[in-house]
């Protein structure tokens, strides 16, 4: 299903129940939805990516390898192996962050160009004073901890820790775009088309809804008829 497919597939979905509300929307505001759709969507497989298959509860849930599935090309990796530089912080450096959609996890190796890789544990610009080196503090970390912040990922280093040479990061790239009047093709797989097509149909028939007449409009009109 191409870009084209996608905008008759929503169209379609929309007649079914409104035929008139269907003949007010133009080219760009289905754009709009499907875009808004193929965000949703991809928020839905990152919740499933970082679940469990013998802990999901729900039957409507996925395992984490169909999630890797669906998401096809936008999970990617990027290595970065010089830091940007040392930061305020006395036991921080940071490195540049890629241009993603949403962040999955990295690995940072430590103590040298042959040291060993330790997992990262995403944290909040709240929880900083937590891991930041003090003359009261000197941390402990069995991850470590990684902040994003604008453009940067900061790592911070604990008490066992010399230097952080590198980064392997994992994430969701962003998705392509959707527009009629740009590629045809979405950059996710063809399978997940008509979900996100399906998702559209429903943000759309919930603003109508939301934008429609209210019960006391609707009695109204009854009685005014």
């Amino acid at each position: 299903m191409n870009i084209q497919e996608m905008h008759i597939g929503v169209g379609l979905g929309i007649q079914k129940v409104n035929s008139n509300a269907f003949d007010s929307f133009i080219d760009e505001e289905i754009d709009y939805y499907l875009n808004k759709a193929q965000r949703e969507y991809v928020r839905r497989q990152n919740v499933f990516l970082k679940d469990r298959l013998e802990n999901l509860s729900r039957p409507d849930k996925i395992s984490s390898s169909e999630a890797r599935e669906n998401l096809g090309r936008l999970i990617a990796n990027a290595n970065r192996s010089t830091p940007v530089n040392e930061i305020s912080f006395s036991n921080a450096v940071s490195f540049t962050a890629p241009s993603m959609f949403q962040y999955l996890y990295a690995n940072a190796r430590v103590n040298g160009a042959t040291g060993p890789w330790v997992s990262c544990k995403l944290i909040s610009p709240y929880d900083v004073h937590i891991y930041s080196n003090s003359e009261h503090n000197k941390p402990l970390f069995r991850e470590i901890p990684l902040l994003i912040a604008g453009d940067k990922f900061i790592l911070f280093k604990d008490s066992r820790t010399s230097s952080i040479e590198e980064l392997e990061v994992f994430y969701i790239s962003i998705p392509t775009t959707v527009s009629l009047s740009g590629p045809t093709d979405s950059n996710l797989p063809e399978h997940t088309h008509d979900e996100i097509v399906d998702i559209a149909v429903n943000m759309i028939l919930g603003d109508l809804k939301i934008a429609g007449p209210t019960q006391h409009e609707q009695q109204s009109i009854r009685e005014e008829t």
